[in-house]
């Protein structure tokens, strides 16, 4: 009796140890998501500083969400693409640069600078021929998938202002 408890003590726990491994991610699932979505952060900037928005249906899903201080709603992939279509229509030498990016399970948080000269019109307003210089952070969340499914952005929208109205000549 005692051995049939014993032996059905071990069976249930191997039972337990493996289920658990089963059904919970290990370190290096978890990591190759978080590398996946980093990757794929880094994609999309590369797109956006290429004017690339056709792109973005690749890595977005088809009801993805932005939350950025210039609109006044979540917007979707459409307005995405047509706040990335203006951004390189008026700093066509837009570029961001990361400076800290980290990964946890689903969500990417990225801190960097964006960089830009306004050579073109903007918002029907002529170009300044500012070079801007913005910090940002965003942070973005993926689906299961690896979908880029939201992203909330925050910079300084007064920073951003003064940078690109600033006159050159009263320096």
């Amino acid at each position: 009796m005692k051995t049939l408890f014993l032996s059905n003590l071990l069976q249930f726990g191997i039972m337990t140890v493996f289920l658990t491994a089963c059904n919970e991610p290990n370190a290096s699932e978890s990591e190759t998501t978080e590398a996946r979505n980093i990757a794929t952060v880094k994609s999309i900037l590369a797109a956006m500083d290429a004017g690339e928005t056709v792109k973005f249906d690749e890595f977005l899903t088809a009801d993805y969400q932005i939350h950025n201080p210039f609109l006044p709603e979540p917007g979707n992939l459409e307005v995405f693409k047509g706040l990335m279509a203006g951004q390189k229509g008026s700093f066509p030498d837009v570029r961001h640069e990361v400076i800290q990016i980290f990964a946890k399970d689903n969500m990417v948080c990225v801190r960097g600078v964006f960089k830009g000269t306004n050579t073109e019109p903007m918002q029907n307003l002529p170009p300044t021929g500012n070079r801007v210089e913005l910090p940002f952070i965003f942070t973005d969340e993926f689906t299961a998938d690896g979908k880029l499914k939201v992203r909330h952005v925050q910079f300084d929208t007064g920073s951003f202002n003064a940078q690109l109205t600033k006159n050159p000549s009263a320096e």
